[in-house]
């Protein structure tokens, strides 16, 4: 959770605490088409966070999966020069060994 939405429930919560009602107690209407206690602003504000919020999320994600993506490779292209070193030395190993010469 990050700092400013846990700052924005806590100032919620201290309001309620300080009137001594519950949030079902201060939305309650008894005429429900009247949403003067609702202010339109404030929702399309926590609308908008949320879709900031989200894209966020996703630029992280794909980062992420970017970045593993290349750790994959990278750890092939290694896999791959072992490989090869290894082909390379078993050659270099047999042509240091001397030739044996038929001796009678």
């Amino acid at each position: 959770m990050e700092i400013s939405t846990y700052s924005a429930y806590q100032t919620v919560r201290y309001a309620m605490t300080a009137r001594k009602t519950t949030a079902m107690q201060y939305f309650n209407r008894k005429d429900r088409n009247n949403n003067a206690v609702v202010d339109k602003l404030v929702c399309v504000n926590v609308r908008m966070a949320t879709q900031r919020y989200k894209q966020v999320q996703n630029e992280k994600r794909e980062k992420k999966t970017e970045a593993l993506k290349k750790l994959k490779s990278v750890k092939s292209v290694k896999e791959d020069m072992k490989k090869h070193i290894k082909k390379t030395m078993t050659i270099m190993l047999k042509w240091r060994q001397p030739r044996q010469e038929n001796v009678l």
